[in-house]
C-alpha cells in the first residue's frame, strides 16, 4: 500500500509500474537469500553465551534494530527516490536485507 499509493505516485504510470516491479523483485530475491542465511543465524544464537542467556540479547538487539530500519523503510528516505531512483533502490535493498536479518535474529530468539 505504501509503495503503490504513496511512494511511487509520480503521475508517470510507466515509471511507477517499473519501480514497483523492481521493489517486488528486490524483496523476492532477498527472501530467497534469507533462506540461505537463516541456518547461520540459528548457529550464531546457539553459540551465544552471555549472562542473560542465549536468546535475550538477540531478542532485544534484533527487535530494536529491525524496528528502527522498518520505520526507515516506510519513508521516502528524504525524497531520495525523486532525486536518484537507482540510489534509492540500492539503499532500499541494503536496508531491507539488514532489517530482515535482524528480524530473523529476534524471531528465532523469541520462539526458541
Amino acid at each position: 500500500m505504501f509503495i503503490t499509493s504513496h511512494l511511487f505516485n509520480t503521475g508517470n504510470a510507466a515509471e511507477d509500474a517499473k519501480m514497483i516491479s523492481i521493489v517486488t523483485l528486490i524483496i523476492m530475491a532477498l527472501r530467497i537469500v534469507e533462506l540461505l542465511i537463516d541456518p547461520f543465524i540459528g548457529n550464531a544464537i546457539d553459540r551465544t553465551k552471555t549472562r542473560w542467556g542465549h536468546f535475550r540479547p538477540w531478542v532485544v538487539v534484533g527487535g530494536s534494530v529491525s524496528a528502527i530500519i522498518l520505520l526507515l523503510l516506510f519513508t521516502d528516505l528524504g525524497g531520495l527516490y525523486r532525486k536518484n531512483a537507482v540510489l534509492y533502490m540500492i539503499v532500499f535493498a541494503i536496508l531491507y536485507i539488514t532489517m530482515d536479518i535482524f528480524y530473523s535474529f529476534k524471531d528465532v530468539g523469541f520462539w526458541s
